[in-house]
């Protein structure tokens, strides 16, 4: 899983985090992005449905549990403490 600093990160809004999860259950590629961003997109796409996240928001990784939400900064944080 990748792993972001908290502190150079902006906050997410409810609506961007879901549309994030519709572009990955999408199957359109937007006209407008460059072969490289599409092949990112695919890769993307790809790695979300291997790791069965269409299917389910919880993945378990060695010690690890991974809890998808797709909702915005302020949810998460309230579900952190």
């Amino acid at each position: 899983m990748p792993k972001f600093d908290r502190l150079s990160v902006e906050p997410v809004h409810d609506r961007l985090a879901g549309q994030m999860q519709r572009v990955y259950l999408g199957e359109d590629v937007p006209s407008f992005l460059d072969q490289a961003a599409a092949e990112l997109l695919l890769e993307g796409r790809a790695a979300f449905h291997d790791l069965g996240l269409d299917r389910t928001r919880v993945i378990a990784s060695e010690k690890d549990v991974y809890v998808f939400t797709w909702r915005g900064t302020d949810f998460n944080a309230v579900l952190a403490i």
